[in-house]
């Protein structure tokens, strides 16, 4: 059979992409909220 280890790191490789695109999601999201709020001052 496999190895413990290296059956673990795929799941990383999985879920540690996804928290990152998460990240520049919210990111992105919150940078153009604060555009839009000075624009509107």
């Amino acid at each position: 059979g496999t190895p413990q280890s290296a059956r673990n790191i795929p799941l990383a490789a999985i879920f540690l992409p996804l928290f990152l695109l998460q990240g520049v999601g919210v990111l992105f999201a919150v940078s153009k909220l604060v555009e839009k709020v000075i624009l509107l001052l």
